[in-house]
C-alpha cells in the first residue's frame, strides 16, 4: 500500500469504538469475538480501511510496542502489521471481483469441479490452521457483486465458521446481498465525513489549504474522490456541474447532450470505470448540495463553485435532494452491474429533473 493509504483512519470513532466492544485485541484474553460483520455505507468512507484495521487488531503480535494500523501517533507499525497494510500476510484472504464490473462467483467462495477461476476457494483457505496467532481474516470487497449462488453458499460459512475465522463483508449496497446472508452479520454503519474531517485527511497528505476546502465541496464526504482530486478534475466537475444546473433551471433544454457526456462516446472514453467517474462526480454533486441545504457544509462564497453550491441547494427542498443523491448513486452501482448506460443514466437524469 502506498504512504496515502496508511493516514489514519478520519471520523468514524463511533464504529470503531463498537469494534472495539465487540472485539478483543490480540492478547487481551479470552473473551470471545464476534466472527461476521457488514460494513456498509457509501462509496469510499473508508470501510475497506476500517476492515483492514479490525484485521490489525485482531492479529498484531505487539501491541504495547506497535503503533498500530491507520492509528494516531508516533511510532512504527510491526512486521504483522505492515504485512497486513501490503495485503500480504498468511492469515488475511480479501475476495473481490476479479475484473471491474464483473461479479464475484461461487468458484470464489467454495470449490468447484469447473471453476471459473483460479484462484483458492475461501472456504479451503479458512479451514486451514492460521500461521500467526489470532483468527483468519477473510475480507469480501464490493460484497453487494457476490452472486446468488456465491451468497447461498456462504450460509454454512456464516453460521458455522472452519475454524477461527472473522468475516467482514463491504459494502456500498447492503440491500443487494440476501436476508439470510444480512441476518447472521453484525452491522457496523459508515457515514460521509464532515468538512473538517476531510479537511485534515487531505492536510495530511500535503494538500494545499486553500485548495481543501473547494475539493471538500466537490468530494461529498468522501476521502478517496478528496484524495483524487487535481486542478484538472476540479476544472471536470465545475464543467459537468454547470451543465447539470443549467438543465434543471431550465427543464426545456434537451437531456441527450449530458446523456452523451456522461456515458462516454467511444474507446477508452466509454470504459465501464471512466463512465462510473463521470457518475461519481455526478452523484457527489447532488450529495454536497443536500449536505449544504442540511446546514452540514457551509460554502464560503468565494469561489465560481461556492457560488454555484450556495444557489442550487437552495432551490429545492433538503428531502429532494438527499432522494436525488440516492437516484444518482442507484445509477452509477447498475452501471457497476453492466446496465445499458444510456438507458440507465437517462433514466435517472429524467427523475431528477421531473
Amino acid at each position: 500500500m502506498s504512504a496515502a493509504d496508511l493516514s489514519p483512519l478520519q471520523g468514524h470513532g463511533e464504529q470503531l469504538d463498537k469494534l472495539r466492544r465487540l472485539v478483543p485485541r490480540q492478547g487481551e484474553g479470552e473473551r470471545r469475538h464476534h466472527h461476521a460483520f457488514i460494513f456498509c455505507g457509501p462509496m469510499g468512507t473508508g470501510k475497506f480501511k476500517a476492515a483492514l484495521w479490525l484485521a490489525a487488531r485482531l492479529k498484531c503480535e505487539q501491541p504495547g510496542n506497535c503503533r498500530g494500523l491507520f492509528e494516531e501517533g508516533a511510532g512504527q507499525l510491526c512486521d504483522r502489521c505492515g504485512q497486513l497494510a501490503a495485503g500480504s500476510h498468511p492469515d488475511l484472504a480479501v475476495v473481490e471481483p476479479m475484473e471491474d464490473g464483473r461479479p464475484i462467483y461461487l468458484a470464489q467462495i467454495v470449490p468447484r469441479k469447473k471453476p471459473e477461476v483460479t484462484q483458492q476457494p475461501l472456504v479451503t483457505t479458512l479451514a486451514m490452521r492460521p500461521l500467526r496467532p489470532g483468527p483468519h481474516v477473510a475480507i469480501i470487497r464490493d460484497a453487494e457483486l457476490l452472486r446468488v449462488e456465491a451468497q447461498n453458499a456462504m450460509l454454512k460459512l456464516l453460521e458455522e465458521p472452519p475454524g477461527d475465522c472473522v468475516l467482514v463483508l463491504v459494502t456500498a449496497n447492503p440491500t443487494a446481498l440476501l436476508p439470510t446472508v444480512r441476518s447472521r452479520c453484525q452491522f457496523v454503519r459508515f457515514g460521509l465525513l464532515d468538512d473538517d474531517e476531510l479537511g485534515r485527511v487531505m492536510a495530511a497528505q500535503g494538500i494545499d489549504s486553500h485548495r481543501s476546502a473547494e475539493i471538500a465541496l466537490l468530494a461529498g464526504g468522501r476521502a478517496d474522490l478528496a484524495l483524487a482530486t487535481d486542478e484538472r478534475a476540479i476544472d471536470e466537475r465545475l464543467k459537468l456541474v454547470s451543465s447539470w444546473e443549467e438543465l434543471l433551471a431550465n427543464p426545456l433544454l434537451p437531456l441527450e447532450p449530458l446523456v452523451r457526456q456522461l456515458a462516454g462516446k467511444s474507446g477508452k472514453d466509454s470504459s465501464t470505470p471512466e463512465r462510473k467517474r463521470r457518475m461519481k462526480l455526478l452523484s457527489e454533486w447532488q450529495l454536497a448540495k443536500a449536505r449544504t441545504a442540511l446546514g452540514q457544509s457551509r460554502p464560503q462564497g468565494n469561489s465560481e463553485l461556492d457560488r454555484l453550491l450556495a444557489n442550487a441547494a437552495a432551490a429545492r427542498s433538503p428531502r429532494r435532494l438527499v432522494r436525488d443523491s440516492l437516484t444518482m448513486n442507484s445509477c452509477t452501482l447498475a452501471l457497476g452491474r453492466n446496465a445499458n448506460a444510456k438507458l440507465a443514466i437517462r433514466d435517472a437524469l429524467l427523475h431528477i429533473r421531473g
